[in-house]
């Protein structure tokens, strides 16, 4: 994994974002997206200081998002670094969306206070 994953990935555990999951697009034959970084939030106010934290530690290593897309309130939050993409929600959210289901044929990597399985 490289570094600004990593950087992703800590930052989400720093302010405590559950269920951090990785997925690997790269040995998929078709892929649009090499990795989608997963997290469960409490909820949208959660998921805006997971994303404040994202964005301030990417943003200190000059990587800027092509896109962040939320509804105040909502379930989900997108945030679109190009070869990556985050995805944070509430658990209402992750159960709805299901991305993990829809995207079975990825490798799958979990992690928890800075561990990964």
């Amino acid at each position: 994994m490289d570094k600004i994953l990593r950087t992703v990935i800590d930052a989400i555990l720093e302010k405590k974002g559950e269920e951090v999951v990785l997925l690997d697009f790269t040995e998929m034959e078709k892929h649009f997206v090499d990795y989608f970084v997963i997290a469960t939030c409490e909820n949208f106010d959660h998921m805006e200081a997971i994303s404040t934290n994202i964005q301030e530690k990417l943003d200190n290593m000059g990587i800027l998002p092509h896109h962040i897309e939320s509804k105040r309130g909502g379930k989900w939050y997108l945030m679109d670094y190009g070869y990556f993409l985050v995805h944070l929600f509430t658990r209402e959210g992750r159960e709805y969306y299901s991305l993990e289901t829809l995207w079975g044929g990825a490798k799958r990597s979990e992690f928890k206070d800075g561990t990964d399985t």
